[in-house]
């Protein structure tokens, strides 16, 4: 099937989650301690109990700018970027892939949860294989992706969501919420062999 343009959720699908598990579960919670003279673990348990209050549909529950004021940070979102120690790892296994796409003159895009300053951290100069890079937090703010965000951004790139596929690892907002709004959806297991994920992708797009 032939399609205008393929999007690809960011974190567990084109980049493993050890950079943003970095930043919430280490950094975030060691500079809330220090900066509350608390330990290490009572500062994790403060902030868990605080993103309680947010559903994952909620911006602010994936908003780095969010917590640097709600915590009362004395910093900035790139200051705290560059203490997260584990970087980012791209599935380069895709790149082939998404270059094979490309050719075909669809439109490459991605659309993530994940704050603009982790997206631009994590891809480095792969973003230039793409056409149009979305954050749902900091281009609509909206948390993960509802059918109304999928939506949202089709009347913005003017095609069709009949005409679009979406590629990712979170089986109701990447699978379902797409479904819901028209998309094709392909659930991303990164349990599978990578030659069966590319087979499967390759045969959609044909």
């Amino acid at each position: 099937m032939k399609f205008s343009a393929v999007s690809f959720d960011l974190q567990g699908t084109l980049t493993d989650i050890r950079f943003s598990n970095d930043f919430w579960h280490e950094v975030l919670p060691r500079v809330y301690a220090k900066r509350k003279g608390i330990t290490f673990r009572r500062a994790k348990k403060e902030i868990l109990e605080k993103t309680k209050l947010y559903s994952r549909y909620d911006w602010r529950y994936y908003s780095v700018a969010y917590w640097i004021s709600d915590l009362n940070l004395h910093h900035t979102e790139r200051s705290l970027i560059k203490k997260i120690s584990r970087p980012s790892h791209f599935a380069d296994y895709l790149v082939p892939l998404l270059k094979e796409i490309a050719k075909q003159n669809i439109m490459l895009l991605i659309i993530s949860s994940a704050p603009r300053i982790f997206i631009d951290a994590e891809l480095g100069n792969k973003k230039r294989l793409f056409n149009h890079i979305f954050s749902t937090v900091d281009d609509f703010r909206i948390g993960g992706k509802t059918p109304d965000l999928y939506e949202k951004i089709c009347k913005k790139l003017k095609v069709s969501p009949t005409d679009m596929l979406h590629i990712g690892d979170d089986k109701k907002m990447d699978v379902q919420n797409a479904r819901k709004s028209g998309i094709k959806a392909y659930y991303f297991d990164r349990a599978r062999a990578s030659e069966i994920v590319l087979r499967d992708i390759r045969r959609l797009i044909r």
